[in-house]
């Protein structure tokens, strides 16, 4: 029974054939017993992680309550999103990352409030847009990203936050 923040670091491995490659999320309230939707809140650092060849999403983390931060990682082959991070809360930041070959969107992050960080990653092979970014109220800021051989670059429909997108 684990319950309460987390501070995970998830550092050097590489995670390869299975439903998700990370999975956190549910309905806010941090804890880790019960159905198959419930999360860890708290800060979580992927730092030198690839995930591939995933049935669902590569890291998944819906609803989930935190900080993130993800670099120096590779997400490729998965059969959804590369990063699907739909309601999640807490600030994001994915830098010097590769997410390539999903089978929908690079980086989902829809229904969002916080800041995200989006710097020095390559989105490539997508059949979805890069980012996915619609109904948020987040803040955005995507410097020096590659987005090729997707469906779009960037998707921010219905978006309130500011955005600042730099080469």
């Amino acid at each position: 029974n684990l319950a309460g923040p987390l501070s995970p670091v998830i550092r050097g491995i590489t995670i390869e054939g299975y439903d998700y490659g990370v999975f956190v999320g549910g309905s806010g309230d941090g804890s880790l017993v019960g159905d198959y939707f419930d999360e860890a809140s708290g800060n979580w650092v992927l730092r030198n992680v690839t995930v591939r060849d995933t049935g669902s999403q590569g890291i998944e983390t819906s609803e989930g309550v935190g900080n993130w931060r993800i670099e120096d990682s590779r997400v490729q082959n998965t059969t959804y999103e590369g990063i699907y991070a739909d309601g999640a809360s807490g600030e994001w930041i994915i830098e010097d990352t590769v997410v390539t070959r999903t089978g929908r969107d690079g980086i989902l992050a829809r229904n969002t409030v916080e800041k995200w960080i989006v710097r020095d990653v390559t989105i490539e092979n997508v059949s979805g847009v890069g980012i996915e970014a619609g109904f948020n109220s987040a803040d955005w800021v995507v410097q020096n990203t590659t987005i090729e051989h997707s469906s779009g670059g960037i998707s921010a429909a219905e978006t309130s936050g500011n955005w600042l997108v730099t080469g």
